[in-house]
């Protein structure tokens, strides 16, 4: 997941935490814990096969990858911006350290996958690095919020226990832009901004592509597959 940069401070009772530094302190998977879980789902979307390749796009840490080696799969490539993300990754899989708009692949794969990430890119700029990424027939699988609340403006609280650890969340929409704020008592607080991308919004942006879409409660699961006509 990728985290827009504020450069304000907040004090917690175990010292100063930077908005925004979960990702290059590397507390992003403690914080965040409840997202890392879908990345099981997310790789079910589709059969792994030994002999594939795979992308695991904006990967950080490694939670699709570590799903990937799980059921088998041993040619898989980790992309995310942050070196201190991708160091805690599985160390047996290629990484490789760029922006995601920016990405120029040296080879082509069987799949791409993109867990938590797609609302911070742009969208246009995305399907042309997927298109040079992907073999002709091949997939890209990613997940969206599949969400009922207004997109105009809306506010969202949840306070819930995890692993015993106690968690706020605190979401406002305002005009298509989602500003979440997640905090624990133990791993301090972050704050991200992204947008709210909906099923038209991938269509008009991936036109050429046939998609699938799987819904789960509060979740979008799409794999879009590249025409075996493209190069």
């Amino acid at each position: 997941m990728y985290s827009a940069t504020v450069q304000s401070r907040y004090t917690t009772r175990k010292g100063i935490c930077l908005l925004n530094s979960c990702y290059k302190s590397g507390n992003y998977d403690a914080l965040y814990a409840r997202y890392l879980k879908n990345a099981s789902q997310l790789v079910s979307q589709i059969k792994i096969g030994r002999r594939m390749s795979y992308v695991d796009l904006c990967g950080g840490t490694g939670a699709v990858s570590r799903e990937l080696v799980k059921k088998g799969a041993v040619d898989i490539t980790i992309v995310d911006l942050n070196w201190n993300m991708l160091k805690r990754a599985p160390i047996n899989i290629k990484k490789i350290v760029a922006n995601a708009e920016e990405w120029k692949p040296e080879r082509r794969y069987d799949v791409v996958f993109c867990r938590q990430a797609i609302t911070y890119l742009n969208l246009e700029r995305l399907e042309k690095v997927i298109d040079s990424a992907l073999k002709p027939g091949g997939f890209f699988v990613f997940n969206l919020i599949d969400t009922e609340r207004s997109t105009i403006a809306s506010m969202d609280h949840k306070a819930y226990a995890l692993d015993g650890k106690k968690y706020q969340e605190l979401t406002l929409i305002l005009f298509g832009m989602a500003h979440h704020f997640q905090r624990s008592e133990k791993d301090g607080i972050d704050l991200t901004s992204f947008r709210m991308y909906g099923r038209s919004d991938i269509e008009s942006a991936f036109k050429n592509w046939d998609i699938r879409i799987n819904h789960a409660p509060k979740a979008m699961y799409f794999m879009l597959r590249k025409s075996r006509n493209k190069g």
